[in-house]
């Protein structure tokens, strides 16, 4: 919760709680991604950084 609180600060425009908790999302700007994630790393050395991709429209579930 703290790094969410401190998103801004970090160097994203935003921040999320997804699912039950576990995983917190930084939305930022592209050009911010790489200054975000470094910041992330030496905050939250215990946690697993990823960068992953948005998709506009959602997703897309073809066939189940």
């Amino acid at each position: 919760m703290e790094l969410l609180e401190r998103a801004d600060e970090l160097g994203a425009v935003g921040a999320t709680i997804s699912g039950a908790g576990p995983a917190v999302l930084f939305w930022c700007h592209w050009q911010q991604t790489g200054n975000l994630m470094e910041r992330l790393r030496s905050e939250a050395e215990d946690s697993e950084i990823r960068r992953v991709q948005f998709a506009p429209a959602g997703a897309d579930v073809r066939e189940l």
